[in-house]
């Protein structure tokens, strides 16, 4: 795994995209199946809290998430993840 944050931060996206789409009825996933899509949020979660445990570079981290503007999001997401 060459950069660990940058999947860290793919997976967050992916978790909020999921969890916003889970209460909506549509979307690029509309065809997937409820039990499918709670599988895939609970799988983003397990993920993230496993990504969490490895040493990540917090200033790798944080210069990503400034460039993206996803700082915010990922904090208050990851807080409750660990």
């Amino acid at each position: 795994m060459p950069f660990p944050e940058l999947l860290l931060i793919q997976k967050v996206k992916a978790l909020k995209d999921r969890t916003h789409w889970k209460y909506k009825l549509e979307g690029f996933e509309r065809g997937i199946s409820k039990k499918r899509r709670e599988f895939k949020i609970d799988k983003d979660e397990k993920d993230i809290r496993n990504l969490l445990k490895l040493k990540i570079d917090d200033k790798k981290l944080n210069q990503l998430l400034k460039k993206t503007k996803f700082l915010e999001y990922f904090e208050d997401k990851t807080k409750w993840l660990k």
